[in-house]
């Protein structure tokens, strides 16, 4: 649901995803400010950087975790 607002998954070099845990970048849009969003509807996620200082946004959803409340996610982000 990210991939078409532009957000790109962080994928293993073998383009493996290993877990449920979901980290993802985009090119021009205020993660921080996703965040700060996403956190006052009582969201938890991750924001991250790397070393160079890229942001991200980290979600680690767990088998008791809804397809509606990732999709609300994403709506949300959407908005």
């Amino acid at each position: 649901a990210l991939t078409p607002l532009g957000f790109r998954l962080i994928e293993s070099s073998d383009g493996c995803l290993p877990s449920g845990i979901c980290t993802f970048s985009h090119p021009t849009r205020d993660l921080a400010s996703i965040f700060a969003h996403l956190a006052a509807h009582k969201i938890h996620i991750s924001h991250r950087h790397d070393r160079t200082g890229q942001d991200y946004l980290r979600f680690s959803p767990h088998f008791y975790n809804t397809e509606h409340e990732v999709e609300r996610i994403a709506a949300l982000i959407g908005a």
